[in-house]
Formats: C-alpha cells, sequence, structure tokens
C-alpha cells in the first residue's frame, strides 16, 4: 500500500511539472530546456527556509511559489528578444547555470552533500506517504484546473493566437510581451509548487534531482502525452513513470534486467512518437 502512494505522490509531482512545462510549450510556443532548474529553484527556497530557518510550511512553500514566478518572468523577458532555437539555447544554459549554482554555492546549498532532514508535513491521521499522495492530487487538481480555466479562457485563446503567429495577434491589439510573462509566471510558480512538495516529501534534495536529464524526463512526458491538452501531460507522466516500473515484473537476469527496461522502454516511445508525432492527445504538433 505505502508503495502504492509513494507513486501516486511521485505521478503527481511529475504531473504538475508536466502540466508547467505545457503551458509553456502548447500554448506559448516556448521550447524551453529548463523546467528542472525552475523545479530546483521551488525546491531549494523551501528546503532552506524549512531546514536552516525554521520556516513554517506556508511561509516556505509561499516562498517557493514566489521564487518560482519571478524565475519564469526571467524566462519570458529574455523570451522577448530571442525566439525558436536561440531561445531553447538559452533555457539550456540557464539549466546549465542553475545546476552550477547549486553545485558550488555551497554554504546556501550544500553542494554535492544537498540539504538533509528538510522537515516533512503532519502525519497524524493518514501517514506520511498517505498526507504526500493527498498533498500531490491537490495539487494536480489545481494544476489541472488551472490549466482549463486557461484553455477555455479569452487569455488561452489569446496565447494560441500568439503562438501560431505572434506579428497577427500583436496587430490585432494583443498585448504579448505581458501575456507571455504571465503564463511563464504561473509555469513557474506551478513547478516550483511541485519541488516544494517533492524536497519535504523525500527530506533531502540535491542538485542531481534538477539537472538537464531530469529537464529532458519532463519534456518526454509533455510530448509523449501531447501538448496543448489537459490529458496530455497527466497521460505522459504516467506513462514515463509507471512503464518503468511495469517492465520490473518481466524476469530476466539482473546483469541484464536494467538495459532491456531501458531498450523496451526506448522502443515504446519510439513507436508511439512514429504512430502519434503530436503525441498521444496532443491538439498541437511542435
Amino acid at each position: 500500500m505505502n508503495y502504492l502512494l509513494h507513486l501516486i505522490t511521485i505521478v503527481g509531482i511529475f504531473s504538475v511539472l508536466a502540466i508547467s512545462l505545457d503551458l509553456l510549450i502548447g500554448y506559448c510556443g516556448l521550447f524551453s530546456l529548463c523546467q528542472a532548474a525552475v523545479y530546483g529553484v521551488g525546491a531549494y527556497v523551501s528546503a532552506i527556509l524549512l531546514n536552516r530557518y525554521g520556516c513554517g510550511f506556508g511561509v516556505s512553500w509561499g516562498a517557493a511559489l514566489i521564487a518560482g514566478t519571478f524565475a519564469g518572468v526571467t524566462l519570458s523577458v529574455l523570451a522577448s528578444r530571442m525566439r525558436g532555437d536561440a531561445f531553447t539555447l538559452m533555457t539550456l544554459a540557464f539549466q546549465v547555470m542553475a545546476t552550477g549554482v547549486a553545485q558550488n554555492a555551497t554554504s546556501h546549498t550544500g553542494g554535492a552533500y544537498g540539504i538533509t532532514n528538510v522537515p516533512g508535513l503532519p502525519d497524524h491521521f493518514l501517514g506520511r506517504t498517505g498526507t504526500y499522495a493527498c498533498v500531490a492530487l491537490v495539487a494536480v487538481t489545481l494544476s489541472i484546473g488551472l490549466l482549463w480555466r486557461i484553455r477555455s479562457s479569452q487569455f488561452g485563446r489569446s496565447l494560441r493566437a500568439i503562438r501560431d503567429d505572434e506579428l497577427a495577434a500583436a496587430g490585432l491589439g494583443k498585448p504579448v510581451f505581458r501575456m507571455r510573462m504571465t503564463a511563464a509566471g504561473l509555469s513557474g510558480a506551478m513547478a516550483a509548487l511541485a519541488g516544494a512538495i517533492y524536497a519535504s516529501y523525500v527530506g533531502f534534495i540535491d542538485s542531481s534531482s534538477f539537472g538537464l536529464a531530469e529537464s529532458f524526463v519532463i519534456l518526454t512526458m509533455v510530448v509523449l502525452g501531447g501538448p496543448c491538452s489537459l490529458r496530455g501531460p497527466l497521460v505522459g507522466a504516467g506513462a514515463v513513470l509507471l512503464i518503468p516500473e511495469l517492465l520490473r515484473a518481466v524476469h530476466v537476469g539482473n546483469a541484464a534486467a536494467a538495459n532491456l527496461q531501458q531498450i523496451t522502454f526506448g522502443l515504446l516511445l519510439i513507436i508511439a512518437m512514429y504512430a502519434r508525432p503530436q503525441g498521444l492527445f496532443g491538439a498541437y504538433r511542435i
């Protein structure tokens, strides 16, 4: 039971991350490779305030949301001067820089040793895994609700218009810069919330959890599930995280198990992308 609740928690955290990145890719047309860095900003800010300064969860998670929003807005400001490949390379540079800061700012982040003993939520009634499973589900529900509200609003329709033809949207009077900045701020806040939940759930963080490989994992979830879709990020996160768990049921030699699981998962991704280039439920092809 605890293992099932653990899976629900992890899938919930990464579903929020996939939704946050989908807001950038699917609705704004901004191909970002640094979502894990924003995720890490939320985790580190929350962990530092909880562990080093003894702040409560309301203060630490609120500060994480503010820091994630600021990171997202910063990216949108840079995007105002960059488009396409240039923006993607800029986000890649931001990801590498953030990882470097986490590894070298040892007085704050703990460097390679990370931050240990991050306090967790009270678990009097449901137990630790049950409490965090509920928190993760609430975070997913709020994120999906926000995405649905954006999708069905004039704001969301304007974002998609800007994504498809920025010059035409600007000619119709759409405030391109302000709308992208708002969307990027919301995306950063969602990613930071996921980071804050992760930090207190695991109780330990270091830079390896928020590196470039993690950004590619989040991107895979969005692309596999399908950008600009309510179901896409959830299905993508579930598939990327649960399929490897299911492959563990295939009994092979211990030496070959991990490699065969990776090969099988890679083949499944290739088949899925060949059959559905826009993703399983995507409404927009990158």
